[in-house]
């Protein structure tokens, strides 16, 4: 059954993102990682509220000839409580009324269209 998706990619600034995407994965995650230079950021949305949104500032010492990872404890940030869907189509609903632009409008699902369809890229498995 074609049900997972693995994707890498490469950004021409030198960013790098991989996905992973499974329905029937036997572990629910809802959850976006970005690692940064001065740390990283944990968006779970399995997470209670309070906690949605961390920041790690983990270090790697590199004075010695052994880098040593030092784990730091995340600072949270507050996330506005609410329904991501239900915001979602009241902002499109608002761009209708208002005849504005949406903040993912058509051009924005082609490019993620054209990235999913990259012959280059891996497929479903």
């Amino acid at each position: 059954m074609a049900d997972e998706l693995r994707l890498d990619m490469t950004f021409p600034s030198g960013g790098r993102a991989h996905v992973f995407a499974s329905w029937l994965h036997p572990f629910k995650e809802q959850r976006l990682v970005v690692v940064g230079a001065t740390g990283m950021a944990v968006f779970d949305d399995l997470k209670p509220w309070s906690e949605k949104l961390a920041i790690y500032r983990h270090t790697i010492d590199t004075s010695g000839p052994v880098p040593i990872p030092r784990k730091a404890e995340p600072d949270y940030i507050d996330v506005p409580q609410g329904e991501p869907l239900k915001s979602e189509c009241r902002h499109f609903l608002d761009c209708i009324a208002e005849n504005k632009t949406p903040l993912t409008d058509g051009e924005e699902e082609l490019r993620v269209l054209r990235v999913m369809a990259d012959d280059t890229l891996p497929k479903p498995i």
